[in-house]
């Protein structure tokens, strides 16, 4: 089996959690236009010695797509829905209101491997499991 190849820059990563707020585009001057959304990243871990869960503070992941990609995350990028995607991964220095330096990370997607939106009373749960990722023309679900 042959295995695409690309020029993807930064470390490749596997994020899975939910979707902050709604997903937005943000158009170029030139006319291209990239979907932004972040995602939460909740993790614990038992404590042996008093047998209870810890929780660690959420991590926001800042994540962008491009083309057809960047269409499909707006779609399924909702607040509260839980995602999974893989894409390359920067961190971004900046200083903040007051003047601390900070670093966020940010990813690049290539793939949005799955998408389960929060369950609405009057609606049923809509979920996916996909391989849609950038070199796709359209999406395979």
């Amino acid at each position: 089996m042959e295995e695409k190849k690309s020029m993807r820059q930064g470390a490749s990563v596997d994020i899975a959690g939910y979707v902050g707020k709604n997903a937005e585009v943000h158009t170029f001057q030139n006319g291209s236009k990239v979907t932004k959304c972040s995602i939460g990243v909740s993790r614990s871990y038992k404590n042996k010695q008093t047998d209870e869960w810890v929780k660690l503070p959420t991590s926001w992941w800042n994540v962008s797509a491009f083309g057809a990609l960047g269409d499909e995350l707006l779609r399924v990028g909702k607040k509260g829905t839980y995602i999974r995607v893989k894409g390359s991964a920067d961190l971004r220095e900046y200083t903040d209101r007051n003047g601390l330096s900070k670093v966020q990370p940010d990813v690049t997607v290539f793939e949005i491997v799955e998408a389960i939106q929060k369950m609405e009373r009057s609606t049923p749960e809509e979920s996916y499991s996909n391989t849609f990722n950038s070199n796709d023309d359209d999406p395979s679900f």
